[in-house]
């Protein structure tokens, strides 16, 4: 059942109203603070009470606990209220939206027993209930049928700031691209939001479940952006790109059409197990560079060590040239001296991964290598995911709570290889070809001085 159809089941054909919230929660006397307001300060229902509590009911409900009165000294009428917490939020009668709770509890004994945000909560069902007439036939009787033809359980309908959500559950997919490449995607949801005019206003996504290779590449789907470790469980625009989804999106931005909600709902379908690399995705799934995590301090590369890798990687690139083909490009200064370029730096970093014992990460807004250490600082991250586990923005999913959960982990007992190798070994092996290219140009020179310089560069190059 979903929480919609649960939400109807348990109001009452007379409605939910706002003094039924509010006396669940905390109670007192809830007044309107409107035109028809002349409580004064010798009124029973003002003495008997120990605080005052603002409630605003607008389209989100919100409260201030922390009330004074100002009172008129002539008439002893209350005039308006004023925060005790900053005096600049002073409130005076309002036609339609402000309520004032005289409770005989203290301010203390309301933050002792959380019925703060006991009352929040029930405000936030109360206004649930205020906009439930507005979708209950448009979410029963046009979103229903389709959804459980389509997606059976693993939907749900839920109200929220006044819009209807659409929540779509995939439990396990596969996404692939155009190269073969793939990646499995645990408990992903999909949210399709409508306003009260029936129309879609936004498409958005969230994991509740990530594993180790997740987390440390802050992965939640290719088409969502990146999910520091703070914020795993964020809710975000999925980018849909130049597809049909997007035309679909875009139609029902300006009306729902029930005859085509099926074929948005099976382009969704489509387009979460799809990685379309030529629109250029916010995560590549191939990606395996750690970019979330914190580890241990970097451990140090003895120059020896670096000399015995680099050696075993030119004996084996001897025999197998195939292990990594260069690419450099090559100019001459004005003196003549010959300045030579390494392309593609991650290339030669793969190849070299294999040879090196420590390994390292590309930062990409210092265009260097930065080494990792052999095991990451479990406590700094296991505090930044409580963090997130804070500010999850959907709780349940069918009236159950969501189990949000991800390895942060490494399951292979803190082993951090990566694609690249070391900063060092990098740096080495790039000095050492550039080294031998300058040796080859400059025999080169020697041999035949009546080839062209641009000659001379591209058969260096080559060789």
């Amino acid at each position: 059942m979903t929480e919609l159809e649960k939400l109807l089941l348990t109001i009452p054909e007379s409605g939910y109203t706002l003094e039924q919230a509010v006396s669940e929660a905390i109670p007192g006397n809830l007044v309107p603070f409107d035109d028809t307001f002349s409580l004064t300060i010798d009124d029973p229902i003002v003495k008997e009470s120990k605080s005052v509590i603002l409630v605003v009911c607008t389209q989100n409900s919100w409260i201030d606990h922390s009330m004074s009165l100002v009172v008129d000294p002539e008439t002893r009428k209350i005039k308006y209220v004023v925060s005790k917490y900053d005096s600049d939020c002073q409130y005076s009668r309002n036609s339609n939206d402000y309520y004032l709770l005289f409770t005989p509890l203290s301010e203390t004994e309301i933050d002792d027993e959380h019925l703060i945000e006991n009352l929040n909560s029930k405000l936030g069902e109360f206004q649930n209930t205020r906009h439930l007439n507005v979708y209950k036939d448009f979410a029963l009787n046009s979103l229903k049928p389709i959804l459980d033809e389509v997606h059976g359980e693993n939907y749900d309908l839920q109200i929220k700031d006044g819009s209807l959500h659409v929540l779509i559950r995939y439990p396990l997919i596969t996404i692939t691209n155009r190269d073969e490449s793939s990646r499995d995607i645990e408990e992903l949801y999909c949210v399709l939001i409508f306003n009260s005019e029936l129309k879609l206003t936004d498409f958005q996504g969230f994991r509740a479940k990530f594993n180790f290779l997740d987390v440390k590449t802050k992965y939640a789907h290719s088409h969502l952006n990146s999910r520091d470790l703070s914020n795993l469980f964020r809710v975000t625009k999925f980018c849909t790109g130049s597809t049909v989804l997007t035309i679909l999106i875009n139609d029902f931005n300006e009306s729902f059409n029930s005859d085509r909600f099926d074929l948005l709902l099976y382009q969704i379908d489509n387009f979460v197990r799809y990685e379309s690399i030529e629109g250029t995705p916010y995560r590549y799934l191939s990606n395996t560079n750690n970019d979330n995590l914190r580890v241990l301090d970097s451990p140090s590369v003895s120059p020896q060590d670096v000399k015995n890798e680099a050696l075993r990687f030119f004996e084996d690139l001897a025999v197998n040239s195939s292990i990594y083909q260069p690419m450099f490009s090559t100019s001459l200064d004005s003196d003549g001296n010959l300045s030579i370029k390494l392309s593609a730096t991650h290339s030669l970093a793969r190849a070299l991964s294999p040879y090196s014992r420590v390994h390292s990460v590309y930062n990409e807004d210092y265009n260097v290598f930065r080494n990792i250490g052999e095991q990451y600082d479990d406590s700094y991250n296991l505090q930044e995911f409580n963090r997130s586990l804070e500010n999850t923005t959907y709780k349940t999913f069918r009236n159950t709570p969501i189990n949000y959960e991800a390895e942060i982990k490494n399951p292979e007992n803190g082993a951090t290889e990566t694609e690249f190798c070391s900063q060092e070994l990098y740096t080495y092996v790039l000095t050492e070809f550039q080294n031998k290219l300058k040796q080859q140009y400059e025999l080169l020179q020697a041999k035949d001085l009546s080839l062209p310089e641009h000659i001379k560069q591209n058969l260096v190059s080559l060789s």
